[in-house]
């Protein structure tokens, strides 16, 4: 990356994106149970690895690249009740907080271009037992792996904290770096805060903060 790249990327960062955390998890369960991805050096063909995060991440790297004066704009946050599990193995319900939104920048040709992103959980991919493995009838050792990527599992990141301080300290450090920097940042932290302290009853619950 030259110089000029890096400074054009200095206050853009993909590696928490829900694109590149996917991408990474299957690479990371891949190692785990021996395997190796493959996909195309041309980016046309995502290969072993899923579409949709696949491209995303492709695309999201382009429209940075090809631009300069990124401003980030988040346009929604979601809550959600999940279920985990404690230390113990007990089942346990959390809130979680996720977001999405977009970078904003300007081409060399004086257009503007948007790389969208969600930051706040990712897809991690289950690793299971070969059904379908063969033995070979001399040695009887496996032929192929013993252990391959099934199904799938969502990751969690952002607990959203029962304290009111630590909640207003986690939607300010989100929203600390959000353009425009004149908007009403203690409107939107009001927001989130009136809606955190409120009983969820249901598995879903949705804030969106509009962009002025």
């Amino acid at each position: 990356m030259s110089t000029k790249q890096k400074q054009e990327w200095d206050n853009v960062d993909d590696t928490k994106t829900l694109a590149y955390k996917t991408i990474q998890a299957w690479k990371d369960q891949a190692t785990k149970a021996g395997l190796v991805l493959h996909s195309t050096n041309d980016g046309k063909d995502s290969g072993d690895f899923p579409d949709k995060p696949y491209f995303s991440l492709r695309r999201f790297r382009r429209n940075i690249a090809i631009t300069k004066d990124h401003k980030k704009i988040i346009t929604t946050m979601i809550r959600q009740l999940v279920t985990t599990k404690d230390e113990k193995g007990r089942s346990t319900k959390k809130e979680f907080l996720t977001y999405a939104g977009y970078y904003s920048g300007i081409t060399y040709r004086g257009e503007e271009s948007h790389a969208d992103f969600e930051i706040g959980r990712y897809e991690k991919p289950r690793i299971v037992p070969n059904s379908n493995l063969t033995y070979d009838v001399k040695t009887g050792k496996p032929i192929g792996n013993e252990k391959i990527l099934s199904g799938q599992e969502i990751v969690y990141e952002i607990e959203i904290p029962k304290s009111k301080t630590e909640r207003k300290r986690l939607i300010d450090e989100i929203i600390r770096d959000n353009f425009p920097e004149e908007y009403n940042t203690t409107i939107r932290v009001m927001i989130i805060m009136k809606q955190c302290q409120e009983e969820i009853i249901h598995s879903v619950m949705t804030t969106l903060l509009t962009i002025a």
